[in-house]
């Protein structure tokens, strides 16, 4: 008999911390979700910027400030890497990163500029076989961060 309260009382508590952990898991993705948005970032006049002064050269001071709340650090247990905001779609986060950073996790950690951390799924991974299948894609479950608008047009050489 008292070996099964025993039982009973260890099964117990391991519920009870893993219903713990879910709630304090569930309340920390809550205080995080807000701490880079649009609102909280400072804007710049990148974005204004028309078409005919797409030849403007920027200072590394310049970059940087536009990508600051764009660019993030991925960490897994074996290695970290960089990725960047590149959606916000279905209020979620969407970043893309390496291939050969996630290295087949399943999930990892995100830091964010502001010293926030977070932790993203990965919802594909390229497998990096060659060099045009070394990327992987990321989401975190609601909005943050500042897509990064990349241009893509005739690079004149």
């Amino acid at each position: 008999m008292n070996v099964r309260s025993n039982y009973f009382a260890l099964v117990l508590s391991f519920f009870f911390l893993l219903f713990v952990s879910i709630s304090l898991r569930k309340i920390q993705l809550e205080k995080n979700k807000d701490l880079i948005i649009d609102k909280n970032i400072k804007k710049t006049n990148y974005y204004s910027l028309k078409s005919e002064s797409c030849d403007k050269k920027f200072s590394i001071e310049e970059i940087s400030e536009i990508a600051k709340f764009s660019v993030v650090e991925v960490n897994t247990m074996i290695g970290n890497g960089s990725g960047f905001v590149v959606s916000h779609h279905s209020n979620e986060t969407l970043i893309v990163t390496n291939s050969h950073v996630v290295k087949g996790f399943l999930k990892v950690g995100i830091n964010w500029t502001d010293g926030s951390k977070d932790v993203a799924e990965v919802v594909y991974d390229g497998g990096n076989t060659n060099n045009f299948n070394d990327l992987a894609l990321l989401k975190i479950p609601y909005k943050k961060g500042k897509i990064l608008k990349l241009f893509l047009g005739e690079i004149n050489v």
